[in-house]
Formats: C-alpha cells, sequence, structure tokens
C-alpha cells in the first residue's frame, strides 16, 4: 500500500472556488477509480497550507490512473486554485493498529 501526497497553498481568493472545484470535478473523478481506497484532506491550523493524501494499492495503481485522459486535464484545471505544489510518496512498511 502505498499514500501518493499533494501539499499545495490555495491561491489567496479562490478558496471558495477551489473548494467547489474539488467537491464537483476533484473528488468524484479520484474516487471513481476502484484503485484509489481512501482521499483525506489535511489543512493548516489556519488553512493553509494542505495536503491530500490518497491511499492507493501499489505505485502501478498511480502509473495506471495517470493514463487516464481526463487526468492531466484535471490536473492543469486545478492549477487555477492551487500553488507552491510539491508531490511525495510514502510506502506502507507496517501497520500497528
Amino acid at each position: 500500500m502505498i499514500k501518493y501526497i499533494v501539499s499545495f497553498e490555495v491561491v489567496p481568493g479562490k478558496y471558495q472556488e477551489f473548494e467547489k472545484f474539488m467537491k464537483e470535478k476533484a473528488f468524484p473523478f479520484w474516487s471513481s477509480f476502484e484503485e484509489v481506497k481512501s482521499i483525506e484532506m489535511f489543512a493548516g491550523y489556519r488553512g493553509s497550507p494542505y495536503e491530500m493524501h490518497f491511499t492507493l494499492d501499489s505505485f502501478s495503481s498511480l502509473e495506471q490512473m495517470s493514463q487516464h485522459p481526463s487526468f492531466g486535464i484535471l490536473f492543469r484545471d486545478i492549477g487555477n486554485y492551487i500553488q507552491n505544489a510539491s508531490r511525495g510518496m510514502l510506502l506502507l512498511r507496517e501497520k500497528i493498529k
């Protein structure tokens, strides 16, 4: 199991548009993949920065998702609402509880 993590800040003044985009387009898109086991969005104490965590079966799951024609369009469009984005991955080594 892997966690694909995207850290970012919402562009000042675009928070409501960002929320609408996430609810209407981004979350439904990502949720449509059975490879996605969970999606979590975290916010800093006072809003930005944000982190999104996607739990996937494997790296190949992420690779398969990225091949979908709408994947690039979604990431292009989300760029209208976020800035200072970075991505990373964690591999689950051991689940304690």
